[in-house]
């Protein structure tokens, strides 16, 4: 068996636990056994918990999505754009275990993530797509499937969504052209009922890419919770600051149409620069963001 190191440390000093406080220890993000394969694990031990790097910044969006949502166990559309190897939506099937989850993403990837979401869950309905096929067909009927499978030059099949509940996109709007974020925001906001969550870089990593930053073009199609301004003026950030790559504010975008937003409570983690942050809603919609240490 491969060793995993102690994680209490890790935990601490990643920002893990803060991220998970109040959140049953059952939804929080790990890194799963592969099938048959149990043994072969790498990372750091907490709690029977394997951990590592990519599972922390899980951890702080599944969490997140945990404390938003209140009706858990209904029947949700839930869209992420770019599904990366599958990990998260195998995180989101412990918090909302009746969703029918459409990935989209480059077709290149859904390979990896399909393979590794039929692994872990046999038992679920899945469609893949195929050459030839109408997604369309498939997406209409929300209650036909569990996982589907959409590559991204098949995306405007998401139109055929009745609805979508909540939507996310981590790390990739940057790394797309503008006028395919763009896409996928026409696709999505009209039929967003309760809020998109976006954790992304401001701006490309190539900075020689002039772009509107990732936060203004999603102001163009959301109410954003919180405002940039918010971040900004309650966190004390600079204008490079706020630009930093490191610094990846959570936004949870709305329309007139959707459901309004709770009083809620969000945990970020940012590297020793930024620290803890919690966001909580007042009963005037605005946000308190304050770094807790």
């Amino acid at each position: 068996m491969d060793p995993l190191r102690d994680g209490n440390a890790y935990a601490r000093d990643s920002g893990y636990e803060f991220l998970g406080e109040g959140i049953p220890l059952d939804r929080w993000a790990r890194e799963y056994p592969v099938p048959g394969m149990e043994k072969i694990q790498y990372g750091y031990n907490y709690k029977d918990l394997v951990l590592n790097v990519i599972t922390v910044p899980r951890q702080q969006n599944a969490c997140n999505f945990h404390r938003l949502i209140d009706d858990r166990e209904a029947r949700h559309v839930f869209v992420e754009i770019g599904g990366g190897y599958g990990s998260f939506a195998l995180d989101m099937r412990q918090i909302l275990p009746n969703c029918a989850y459409v990935i989209v993403d480059l077709p290149e990837t859904l390979i990896f993530s399909a393979s590794y979401l039929l692994s872990h869950c046999p038992d679920l309905r899945v469609y893949v797509y195929a050459p030839g096929d109408n997604p369309a067909e498939i997406l209409k009927d929300t209650d036909s499937f569990d996982f589907a499978f959409i590559p991204n030059y098949r995306a405007s099949a998401l139109s055929a969504l009745p609805h979508i509940d909540f939507g996310y996109n981590s790390i990739s709007f940057p790394e797309m052209s503008l006028d395919s974020v763009k896409q996928y925001l026409d696709l999505i906001s009209p039929k967003l009922r309760r809020f998109f969550m976006s954790v992304n870089l401001r701006y490309p990593l190539d900075r020689t890419i002039k772009r509107p930053g990732t936060d203004e073009t999603l102001g163009d199609y959301f109410k954003l919770f919180p405002t940039p301004a918010e971040y900004r003026s309650q966190l004390s950030l600079t204008e490079d600051q706020y630009n930093n790559p490191s610094f990846r504010p959570v936004f949870l975008c709305t329309t007139d149409k959707c459901r309004p937003l709770k009083q809620t409570e969000l945990h970020m983690f940012y590297n020793p620069n930024y620290g803890k942050v919690t966001v909580n809603r007042k009963a005037s919609g605005a946000a308190i963001v304050r770094r807790t240490g």
